[in-house]
């Protein structure tokens, strides 16, 4: 997985999780999370991106496997000091992930 695949991996799965709970503080986090706001690599809070990707290319030269995915954004959300967002990404199997990766290809 490229940086911005997984990215938007992530997004996906939380977004998914906000769907079945409706968590205001989660919602907030997906609004400036939102990779699809505008064209090209980003996201609508251009440094909640930039923070991303700097850490992942710290970590992986250009991609990495579905499962290293699933951790690096498991250890980068928790990293955040949110809740939320470790709360819904807890929910999250790598089972699950690893199909919706698949699926996406």
């Amino acid at each position: 997985m490229t940086c911005y695949e997984l990215y938007k991996m992530m997004f996906y799965g939380l977004d998914d999780q906000y769907d079945l709970n409706k968590n205001e503080k989660l919602g907030k986090f997906l609004s400036a999370m939102n990779p699809f706001l505008f064209k090209g690599e980003g996201s609508a809070d251009p440094s909640i991106y930039e923070k991303f990707k700097v850490e992942y290319e710290s970590n992986f030269s250009k991609e990495c496997t579905i499962e290293e995915g699933y951790y690096f954004a498991k250890e980068w959300l928790k990293k955040q000091n949110n809740v939320e967002l470790n709360n819904a990404f807890e929910k999250i199997t790598i089972e699950e992930w690893i199909e919706a990766a698949n699926k996406m290809k």
